[in-house]
């Protein structure tokens, strides 16, 4: 019976109470009843509270008045509750039938169907079950009556208990692991959000491609720059270079390739094949982008790129005004001084 509590359960199917019934079941004559208790507790500034709840039974209904269904462990001392009490106080087993233990309650002498040999028990097992210092709960268990509680039968009563406080170790690391993993899904899932929002919320576009070119992702921004299709079926080899000028495109697709071979990072100016109109003017202008970009690598394997894009089609433009207007000033300057020359 010990081997088979200490079993691991599947605690996604079962219950670990569940699984002590279960595994005591089939031992009628060891364990002719059985009664599971989980424990709640609750410190206040005035008072500490114990709410039990029972689990589980066998050998005995879940109405018998030994047993409540929910008992606050400090508002009663009907049935077990006393024994309950003094073995949650000494933090060690009380067995009741016995001089130190006290005798067994009378509620437990009538309206049961002792299971094993149908002679009803001499001596209950109160056992207090702790995990991380905290009461967990208690199990009640009737021993054999054809067997004396001599040390042999103590030291079984010790072993169910040991190996009970073991299972529920278990089940709280268990728990701790599956809601620490909750609790990793749920930061990463937010910080999915906030990098995706704030991905969508910057006025560079962010990309990234597969390992021969392909974009596999873009932010919004991404796609208004470059004016790229955001149908991932027109995505393919090297079709981030689609956007730029024809004449800067193997400018574009020999730094992939060197990015690729090298894994090295890079930036270049580069020309869209789009154009835009200043303000204030009825002329079009080439768009340019200022074009970063960084390997991709895991495990000393290139994966794609990640890059970013940047609009500087304003900054060429006051560029190309003010070279224009230089160029002006030089020449007005030469005209004049030619001018001058000739007027001596």
């Amino acid at each position: 019976m010990l081997h088979e509590l200490g079993s691991t359960p599947n605690l996604q199917q079962t219950s670990i109470w569940s699984h002590i019934t279960d595994c005591c079941e089939a031992f009628e004559r060891d364990i002719p009843l059985l009664a599971v208790y989980s424990a709640t507790g609750e410190e206040t500034p005035h008072l500490s509270r114990c709410v039990l709840r029972l689990e589980a039974t066998l050998g005995i209904d879940r109405d018998h008045p030994a047993i409540p269904d929910q008992v606050e462990l400090h508002e009663t001392n009907d049935g077990l509750i006393e024994a309950l009490r003094r073995s949650l106080q000494t933090g060690r087993p009380v067995i009741l039938g016995t001089p130190n233990g006290g005798s067994v309650p009378d509620v437990l002498k009538e309206g049961i169907s002792w299971r094993g040999h149908g002679k009803p028990a001499t001596h209950i097992a109160v056992l207090p079950i702790f995990t991380t210092g905290l009461i967990a709960g208690f199990v009640i268990a009737a021993l054999n009556p054809l067997r004396p509680y001599d040390e042999e039968h103590e030291q079984f009563v010790n072993d169910f208990r040991r190996v009970i406080t073991a299972l529920l170790d278990s089940t709280v690391s268990f728990e701790q692991a599956q809601a620490r993993e909750r609790q990793l899904t749920k930061e990463l899932t937010e910080r999915e959000k906030y990098t995706a929002t704030m991905a969508e919320n910057v006025s560079v576009g962010i990309f990234n491609t597969s390992s021969d070119g392909a974009v596999t992702w873009a932010n919004s921004k991404f796609y208004e720059i470059t004016h790229l299709s955001t149908d991932p079926a027109d995505s393919r080899n090297l079709s981030f270079a689609d956007c730029f000028h024809e004449d800067d495109q193997e400018r574009a697709i020999e730094a992939f390739h060197r990015c690729r071979s090298e894994q090295v990072a890079g930036s270049g100016e580069l020309r869209l094949s789009t154009r835009w109109q200043p303000p204030d003017t009825q002329m079009e202008e080439v768009r340019w982008v200022l074009h970063s970009y960084t390997p991709y690598v895991v495990n000393g394997a290139f994966r794609g790129v990640i890059g970013c894009t940047t609009d500087i089609s304003h900054v060429k433009w006051a560029e190309k005004l003010q070279k224009e207007s230089a160029e002006a000033a030089t020449t007005a300057r030469v005209n004049q001084e030619k001018f001058i020359d000739l007027t001596r």
